[in-house]
């Protein structure tokens, strides 16, 4: 009781201030039994029975959004051919789609298993399931599906393939060559459940192996797109998710390994989310999870972000209102967690270790509650927060109207067996709330800081 007390005066403390420009709420953290009734609601929603619609070929030259990606591509794939399958109205599942075609070898099925061989669109008003198939999607004929309907994956398998080498889709380290991929747009909805998804995906706008956004600029737009991904293991895809101005997302028990730049990487306003249980791991370019651009209304729970190139969970650029609680990330290339320019934070019983920089890192962000966290045996502080004085650069244009007082409030942290030390502040950061870490104030001159250990005050063990 009496901690509990003092977590509510300390929460309030520490996220009190001004409040962010954009509005959000900070979320509460469901109770087990709702998580519970949340897996059971996904891995039991029904698929929509088949109804009838048109399924058309048509010029890709010209469609608003889908003509744009294929110009774009340089080189394009060696045997595509300008046209895509078209589903409008009704609802569809693949063998249904390969014997209405006016002819073969555009997506071909035989028992449980397909090859796609063009980009395969969902209009608006129209549902597609995949379920229980081997799916091919050919890379040498520029394969995608593309949604602005109702998306059902469930219990397939969608492999990216190179058809002449009968080997896995490629892309360079800058993602330049064409892979296969799978975006939902507008006011669509998505369901990808159980599902093995590899070799997805490419360095190109909404390509990026699993993409929902907004047609347009975010904060301009009002059909927003809604994905649930659960249960589902995720292979060399480019992106393991991306989202743009997203509103109601799931993403719950999914294993993404060895994404060639992002596990997960929800953007630009994407708000409503809930990111559960799931194992990121190996991400080769950057971070494991990584929210970006004023996320807010989000929570990120009792995850695993592990080995990735950068930090293990990483938010930036005005996201605001997000909880962080009960995660483990460690053995990743530099922070475990690292916030920048960032408000209404709270970082709560999670664990962060052996990573080989920071196992936290703040900057110039405000409204930061760091409670109950393990942070030990990292390879430079154990908390490190700080704000532009002496950085080695100066902030972009974005980064300068973003920039907030590096004000952190802490309370019952264990913090120890880090390698320079467990605590440092620089610049004009400040403890708010709480004792916490013992940190001492920056006496040095500007740009300089004093690395400090960590003492017993305010539940701060060692």
């Amino acid at each position: 009781m009496i901690r509990q007390v003092m977590f509510t005066l300390l929460t309030g403390l520490a996220l009190a201030g001004k409040a962010p420009a954009t509005p959000g709420t900070m979320p509460v953290m469901p109770a087990p039994a709702q998580i519970d009734a949340l897996r059971t609601r996904l891995h039991e929603a029904p698929l929509p029975a088949i109804a009838p619609g048109k399924v058309l070929l048509a010029p890709v030259k010209g469609m608003r959004t889908v003509g744009a990606m294929y110009d774009r591509l340089k080189p394009v794939p060696p045997l595509w051919r300008g046209r895509a399958i078209v589903l409008e109205g009704g609802s569809f599942d693949l063998p249904a789609i390969a014997a209405a075609l006016p002819e073969p070898g555009w997506l071909d099925c035989a028992a449980r298993a397909c090859t796609l061989s063009a980009p395969l669109i969902v209009a608006g008003d129209t549902a597609l399931s995949i379920d229980g198939i081997d799916l091919i999607l050919s890379q040498d004929h520029g394969a995608a599906i593309l949604s602005w309907g109702r998306l059902t994956i469930s219990d397939a398998t969608l492999r990216a393939w190179n058809l002449a080498k009968d080997a896995p889709a490629e892309t360079d380290d800058k993602g330049r060559a064409f892979r296969p991929h799978v975006a939902a747009f507008a006011a669509s909805h998505t369901l990808i459940r159980r599902s093995d998804l590899r070799h997805l995906g490419h360095q190109g706008a909404m390509s990026y192996g699993l993409s929902f956004g907004t047609e347009g600029r975010s904060g301009t737009v009002r059909a927003h797109p809604s994905v649930d991904m659960i249960g589902n293991r995720l292979l060399d895809v480019y992106f393991g998710f991306f989202s743009f101005d997203a509103d109601g997302v799931t993403i719950m028990d999914n294993h993404i390994a060895e994404s060639h730049v992002y596990g997960i990487d929800p953007h630009d306003d994407t708000r409503n989310m809930f990111i559960h249980g799931n194992y990121v791991i190996g991400a080769r370019r950057s971070h494991g999870i990584i929210l970006s651009r004023r996320i807010h209304n989000t929570i990120v729970s009792y995850n695993v972000s592990a080995g990735n190139k950068k930090a293990g969970f990483f938010l930036d650029k005005s996201c605001h209102d997000v909880l962080i609680t009960g995660n483990d990330s460690f053995l990743n290339g530099t922070e475990g967690l690292a916030l920048h320019e960032v408000q209404r934070v709270a970082v709560i019983g999670n664990r962060f270790h052996n990573n080989r920089a920071d196992g936290i890192r703040l900057r110039a962000s405000s409204q930061i509650l760091l409670d109950g966290n393990t942070v030990t045996a990292n390879g430079k502080h154990g908390l490190r927060a700080y704000d532009w004085t002496g950085s080695k650069r100066q902030p972009n244009t974005e980064e300068q109207g973003q920039i907030g007082p590096m004000r952190v409030g802490l309370m019952g942290n264990r913090v120890h067996s880090n390698a320079r030390g467990d605590c440092r502040l620089s610049g004009d950061a400040r403890v708010t709330a709480g004792q916490p870490f013992m940190c001492p104030l920056p006496l040095l001159p500007q740009g300089q800081a004093l690395p400090a250990r960590f003492g017993p005050a305010a539940g701060n063990r060692p």
